[in-house]
């Protein structure tokens, strides 16, 4: 092999080593596929590159040219738009609101030309590697502040290790490499690049593709179906602070507290109940199999399931807003809310906490509140946006083998968004409108309207569904398909487990709450663990307004979001 091609490949080796040290292991593993075994040769001075001995790559970064037009024709078209749309004056109290409107005064202020203009691009995702002299001529000309470079194959990353000086070329510029054999497995892998680099910028990417690839133009579609949850976070400062205030009041209460000690055993089923409008085609086959299989009962399904005879052994409840609380008031009595049991997040509306028999929290992840506790207790996963996710990830975390959905729907099922029996339909209150203009696949076939809530709830089931591919998961719902959940006709379903199993995975559950959890030494750390919180949010807002003081262009704009993305 030629002495100056080895030599940089070993240089731009060490420089991944030192600086990319995730990049360099990919590429040292020994078992790597041998369909993608890069070798070297020189001839007329030019490197020639084999494959798995089969000549590659010749011509692949000769189309330099057709770079210019579509990173420029993408640069023209880019264009922010900001649309602020409170459907309440409950809103305008909230710093969220202030924010927004601060926002949309700056918006109406910007120069569009001076944006269509800048040759600076705070995100980039170039599909194909080859040779990498398309990377380099795209950083000559213009700024990069993040680059995602995706592959079907990491070692089809090593020819341009040879050719390039990856230090020059990407010592200051922020990478990351996505590598993954399917659309999925490669649209998640850039997904997961853009949150590490820079989710400021998870809707503003610029793509720029080498060479015709069914992969990556499957992998452009996903991301683009899926344009409504990426990035999405419902959420904002107002959130945290009622999570903190809220979760602080909750632990005085003292409530049991999950740990889950031991799974449940055997084959016990676990009914999960949402209040979709095809609970009310499930009733019959939910009453008959009620005294086998755990029944969780998921907000406003509560009311549905009592109006037919069947108690819960499980009320779940997410949300911390005071709904939650008023739907339990009006869907049972004083007598029947004492004896509910009830599993709630740690954040949720203390009313629901208040000293009481059967109340059992659990810890809800990615807020304010759980950073008072030691992450060691059982944080679950994928249990948002809707208290169905929540239901759901408890069974799983509590080692249900068999778990099958009713009522889930996702969407608009037979004109209705609820169980004619719902609070939605019977009680004026809870009347709601809303709009529903996603298409997606039917459970049994057909088509579903949903919306964006909607959809990440969908999408949050088939992430846990993929994490316990153990698990056997039914949709008996008449709603949205769920990848991973095998669709079944509830009047089909036939359960033969004894009910003694059934009391014995409800022990379980029980045994997984540790009652004496909150001692007065736990709730002091807690205290403290917030105060010193307070103290780190102080230093944040003095950071934050230091950033993003006055700002006189777009470039500047790029570069300190940058900053303060990763000082967060």
């Amino acid at each position: 092999m030629n002495r100056e091609l080895l030599k940089r490949y070993k240089r731009n080796m060490r420089f991944l080593k030192r600086e990319k040290p995730e990049i360099y292991r990919a590429l040292t593993q020994q078992n790597y596929d041998t369909d993608f075994d890069i070798e070297v040769e020189v001839k007329d001075e030019k490197p020639i590159f084999y494959v798995a001995g089969k000549r590659a790559m010749e011509g692949i970064d000769l189309h330099l040219e057709e770079i210019y037009p579509q990173i420029q024709e993408k640069i023209r078209k880019r264009f922010i738009t900001i649309s602020i749309n409170f459907d309440s004056d409950y809103w305008q109290d909230s710093l969220h609101y202030d924010s927004l409107r601060a926002i949309e005064r700056l918006y109406k202020s910007y120069k569009r030309e001076e944006y269509i203009e800048s040759r600076h691009i705070p995100m980039l995702v170039v599909y194909g590697v080859g040779l990498g002299h398309h990377i380099e001529r795209i950083l000559e000309d213009f700024k990069v502040y993040n680059l995602i470079l995706a592959e079907q194959d990491i070692n089809l990353i090593r020819p341009s290790l040879y050719l390039l000086d990856w230090e020059k070329l990407f010592g200051d510029v922020d990478l990351h490499i996505a590598i993954g054999r399917d659309e999925e497995v490669l649209g998640q892998e850039i997904y997961k690049g853009i949150k590490r680099l820079n989710e400021l910028f998870v809707h503003h990417f610029e793509e720029y593709t080498l060479y015709p690839s069914q992969l990556f133009l499957k992998t452009q579609e996903y991301l683009k179906e899926r344009k409504y949850t990426l990035g999405d976070n419902w959420g904002f400062f107002d959130d945290e602070y009622v999570a903190l205030e809220h979760t602080l009041t909750n632990i005085g209460y003292r409530p049991p507290f999950y740990l889950r000690k031991r799974e449940v055993e055997g084959e016990t089923p676990l009914f999960i109940i949402g209040s979709g409008p095809s609970l009310d085609h499930s009733i019959q086959t939910i009453r008959e199999f009620q005294e086998r299989a755990v029944i969780f009962s998921c907000g406003t399904a509560l009311r549905p399931l009592l109006s037919y005879g069947i108690t819960p052994d499980y009320q779940f409840i997410l949300e911390r807003t005071e709904v939650p609380y008023r739907a339990l008031e009006r869907s049972v009595t004083e007598e029947e809310l004492e004896e509910l049991k009830i599993i709630a997040v740690n954040l949720v509306y203390p009313k629901i906490f208040e000293p009481r028999r059967n109340r059992y929290m659990v810890l809800r992840g990615h807020d304010l509140g759980s950073l008072l506790f030691d992450l060691k207790y059982g944080v679950l996963t994928n249990i948002a946006p809707t208290v169905t996710n929540l239901a759901f990830g408890f069974g799983l975390h509590m080692g249900f083998k068999r778990i099958y959905l009713f009522g889930i729907d996702l969407g608009v099922t037979e004109g209705r968004h609820h169980s004619k029996e719902s609070l939605y339909y019977r009680d004026r209150e809870f009347e709601i409108q809303r709009d529903y203009p996603i298409e997606v696949e039917g459970n049994f076939g057909g088509t579903i309207f949903t919306d964006k809530i909607l959809l990440q709830t969908k999408y949050s089931f088939e992430n846990n569904i993929r994490l316990y591919r153990d698990r056997y998961i039914y949709n008996c719902s008449r709603g949205a398909k769920i990848e991973g959940a095998y669709p079944l006709d509830p009047h089909g379903l036939q359960i033969e487990t004894d009910p003694s199993e059934k009391e014995r995975a409800l022990r379980r559950i029980e045994d997984s709450f540790e009652k004496g959890f909150f001692t007065d030494e736990v709730v002091a750390t807690i205290w403290s663990r917030f105060a010193s919180l307070v103290e780190e949010i102080k230093v944040f807002t003095r950071y934050f307004h230091i950033l993003f003081g006055r700002v006189e262009s777009v470039e500047e704009i790029y570069r300190r979001s940058n900053s303060f993305y990763r000082t967060v």
